[in-house]
């Protein structure tokens, strides 16, 4: 992965991480916080919470 930097343009991430918060059960801080706290720099990747709301259609 060090070498991703070298070979990366910047300008969109690399790759994203999707963390679904539907049934995270408190779950979704430790991820966030762990991906956060990596040392690859963070325009190499980007963080998606993804909260899917369940609506009654009328």
């Amino acid at each position: 992965m060090q070498d991703a930097s070298a070979l990366y343009d910047g300008e969109s991430p690399l790759f994203s991480i999707i963390i679904p918060l539907e049934s995270h059960r408190g779950q979704w801080e430790m991820s966030w916080l762990g991906w956060t706290s990596q040392t690859a720099d963070t325009s190499l990747y980007e963080i998606i919470l993804v909260r899917i709301s369940r609506h009654a259609s009328s």
